[in-house]
């Protein structure tokens, strides 16, 4: 999920701006990509009871403009799995909005299966923050506003610049509704989606698409969904889709034009969206993972939370029990130095800015 507000890359000509090597950063991304991103292959597999009752595809070549996940199904519920070099780890892949039906009963079929898994991993709802499992587990850090009504959050838990921001966009005239999920909203949708191929200082994979990929990356999940639209008179500048989940909401979707940036829609769209969860009686609004930076940022001032769920790893093979017990099923980037994660963060950055300046040479 995706905020503009304080995080927007310009992409205009900056003179005095340091410019970065391209050899160093071509070879800094590359190793990113090869030691964080890797992942190969497709498969669709479909298990009822433990049993494989389909084939597993052939692996595909890598694609550079998105990380292959294997489809797969169990127990009704659909699956993806990280293939990486040491360890091939499975988990749902709805995560906010499925939890395990039968966690014994699940890890027995995948241990069955024809998929080799070496670890499953599974995490707890915010409905259900207390460990029940004896697996071993991590704190999953996740961001929740807790819901005490429209005026407590602008009184008591938003900061004065996310104040002023709700404020400026009421005074130019940013007007925040609940959209239908039709051509109109998609259109709009879409137009949001093409309008930089840049965001947050990294490529937006949702660039480029068409109406119908973008219908089918939002339809899921209507039947307890809404999208909330921030209109700047007839043109849609934001949207957010709202997942209502038990006590709490799931934000599915957040995004608005940076050409509007000034009117502040993000921030209308969070205030919308605390008053329709108030309306609704639902306790806590999530807003995925807990973020630094400024994304981290915007979270902060707007009143959400960091909550720690509990996360499980369960080993299903001999290499996952001695992966697990290494701790070496991380990502590389959790185990990189705060200091230096932050600076290949800012040389990606830089490195894109340079790549998308309209006087950049080929």
């Amino acid at each position: 999920m995706l905020l503009l507000q304080s995080t927007a890359v310009s992409v205009g000509t900056r003179p005095d701006r340091p410019r970065v090597f391209p050899s160093l950063a071509f070879v800094v991304a590359a190793v990113l990509k090869l030691a964080l991103l890797w992942e190969n292959g497709e498969a669709a597999i479909e298990l009822e009871h433990g049993q494989a009752v389909a084939h597993v595809l052939p692996c595909l070549a890598p694609d550079r403009k998105r990380r292959r996940r294997e489809a797969i199904r169990i127990y009704g519920q659909e699956v993806t799995f990280h293939r990486r070099r040491l360890v091939k780890t499975v988990q749902i892949k709805d995560e906010w909005n499925q939890d395990v039906k039968n966690v014994w009963a699940f890890i027995e079929a995948l241990k069955r299966s024809a998929l080799k898994a070496d670890l499953f991993t599974f995490w707890q709802r915010p409905t259900d923050p207390q460990p029940r499992y004896p697996f071993y587990q991590e704190p999953e850090p996740v961001a929740v506003l807790p819901i005490r009504g429209y005026k407590y959050w602008v009184r008591h838990q938003i900061n004065k610049g996310a104040r002023q921001a709700v404020a400026r966009a009421q005074r130019r005239g940013v007007e925040v509704r609940v959209a239908d999920f039709d051509d109109e909203l998609v259109d709009g949708i879409t137009t949001i989606y093409n309008e930089t191929p840049i965001r947050q200082g990294k490529p937006f994979p949702h660039y480029g698409k068409t109406v119908e990929a973008v219908r089918r990356l939002n339809e899921t999940y209507l039947d307890c969904s809404e999208f909330l639209g921030a209109y700047h008179g007839r043109e849609l500048i934001g949207f957010m889709k709202l997942t209502y989940m038990e006590n709490y909401v799931d934000t599915m979707g957040l995004l608005s034009k940076i050409a509007h940036r000034d009117k502040s829609p993000t921030n209308a769209l969070i205030a919308g969206a605390v008053e329709r969860c108030h309306q609704k009686g639902v306790a806590y609004l999530c807003y995925g993972e807990w973020s630094r930076r400024g994304l981290g940022d915007f979270k902060c001032h707007n009143g959400f939370q960091r909550f720690e769920l509990p996360r499980y790893y369960v080993p299903l093979t001999v290499t996952g029990r001695i992966v697990l017990a290494l701790r070496l099923h991380r990502d590389v980037a959790s185990l990189l130095p705060q200091k230096m994660l932050d600076w290949l963060i800012d040389l990606r950055t830089n490195w894109y800015s340079r790549l998308t300046r309209p006087n950049a040479e080929a």
